[in-house]
């Protein structure tokens, strides 16, 4: 059987030369045989380990008990030991979590913890096939999709789990043949938890009455479908980068998403979520079919997601923002000065005048002439104002800078936030869009205004 494990452990490179490993041992078989194992293994690959113990504190002498049968393992083989002692029940109500959830959650801090301050390399855990299988059933019965169904993987991060390629007998009939004790936890034996209660009354009645070998299939079946999903995975990033914008917000988009495979368009509304909001726990697949079914919906319309975010439907894709506060939607205004630099949002923007000598006007976004000749009232950099208005042709056409937003297209969460150079209510430039056809400068201008914008609106379009 090490041989096995070893080998399992050589195919995902699980260990090397120089490693640190921290191993999660309770006591129980599974932990123990962990233990064993790497022990064992130190003679083939020269790796340092130590031991960490978590007591979760719900069960009075029991635990200490486990504590102390650790402990003098670890003390008799000389193997260094560090011990956490967690409130469950407290973290459990604080959190709004099972305690069974807020055990598992206290564990891995503690075990995070400690490789921080002994600078290890890996956490090794004792997971087997049966947690595996259970993982799987745990999952799919609480409607998870293709990851969940992947169970519990062999490398995750700087987690590994060596025992994967075991089921519950190899390790108990493993530890019988070496002689070595371990510890019982007694709740194990309860129905309390899910997880138990799958363990008791479903994978037994699979593997009598389906299928002996039910467990070892699901293992196999696990791996399969980690395969598919490091593909789909694959396939929805290269998606995800072709839908994104260098000239817009981080969280923006594109509709072509929407042409998409329909399984990879869920998968890049996941990884959208994940990598803009840091998590996607409590993202669920009503979320992901409702921020689908915004291609139909007109611009404007959203969904709430969990995290104080929200997916808007724009005119040409999606934006995934965190939601406006009051603050965010009241009205910034900064008077502007010649020769001289103001700040917007913490954008620099600066303001010359200088004689026209026939220059070539440049193409820029945020740097624009204007005629100053026409300019007789203070300048103002602002948002928007009811009774802004924007002169769009030559004639001296006006149009409603709410009009002039509408048949831009420009998204209606964005409209309060657009800079805009203002003289009283008339608009000389909507930043990152166009100018007053009034203030353009022609061979007839004698000054010339620059302005320049650093910094840049990022959810704008060309002119």
């Amino acid at each position: 059987m090490q041989e096995k494990v070893w080998n399992y452990m050589q195919e995902h490179h699980m260990v090397k030369d120089g490693d640190r490993i921290i191993a999660g041992v309770s006591g129980g078989a599974d932990s123990v045989a962990l233990f064993c194992l790497m022990e064992k293994f130190r003679e083939i690959c020269p790796f340092d380990f130590c031991v960490v113990h978590v007591n979760h504190n719900l069960r009075g002498q029991e635990a200490l008990r486990d504590a102390d049968f650790v402990r003098q393992m670890c003390r008799q083989r000389q193997v260094e030991y560090f011990e956490y002692s967690v409130d469950v029940k407290k973290t459990a109500r604080e959190r709004k979590l099972s305690c069974e959830e807020a055990g598992r959650m206290l564990r891995m801090e503690a075990f995070e913890e400690q490789r921080k301050r002994w600078n290890g390399t890996k956490i090794a855990l004792a997971h087997h096939k049966n947690d595996l299988a259970e993982t799987m059933l745990h999952h799919l019965c609480r409607g998870s999709g293709l990851r969940g169904l992947c169970g519990i993987m062999p490398v995750q991060g700087e987690k590994i789990r060596p025992l994967l390629c075991l089921e519950r007998e190899e390790i108990e009939q493993y530890l019988k043949e070496q002689g070595m004790d371990y510890v019982t936890d007694s709740t194990n034996a309860t129905d309390d938890y899910t997880r138990n209660r799958i363990r008791h009354q479903i994978l037994p009645v699979l593997e009598e009455q389906v299928n002996r070998r039910a467990v070892a299939h699901m293992a196999e079946a696990s791996e399969k479908f980690q395969k598919i999903e490091d593909y789909l995975q694959r396939q929805a990033q290269m998606l995800l980068e072709s839908c994104r914008r260098p000239d817009r917000q981080s969280g923006f988009l594109d509709e072509k998403l929407f042409d998409a495979e329909p399984v990879l368009q869920e998968y890049v509304i996941l990884r959208q979520i994940e990598q803009i909001c840091k998590k996607r726990k409590d993202v669920t697949s009503l979320h992901v079919r409702e921020i689908l079914a915004l291609a139909d919906k007109p611009a404007g319309k959203y969904i709430q997601i969990p995290g104080k975010y929200r997916m808007v439907r724009l005119y040409d894709g999606i934006l995934l923002e965190e939601e406006k506060t009051e603050e965010s939607t009241e009205e910034q205004n900064v008077m502007l000065v010649l020769d001289a630099q103001g700040t917007f949002r913490d954008e620099c923007v600066s303001l010359r005048i200088f004689p026209n000598e026939g220059q070539k006007i440049p193409q820029k976004r945020y740097t624009k002439w204007l005629n100053y000749d026409k300019i007789s009232e203070d300048l103002w950099l602002r948002t928007r104002r009811p009774g802004d208005y924007l002169v769009v042709n030559p004639q001296g056409g006006r149009k409603k800078i709410k009009d002039y937003f509408i048949d831009s297209k420009v998204p209606r969460q964005m409209r309060d936030q657009i800079p805009l150079f203002a003289a009283g209510q008339e608009i000389l430039w909507v930043v990152g869009y166009r100018i007053s056809e009034a203030y353009k400068v022609t061979e007839h201008t004698k000054t010339i205004l620059e302005i320049e914008y650093k910094g840049g609106c990022k959810n704008v379009r060309e002119n």
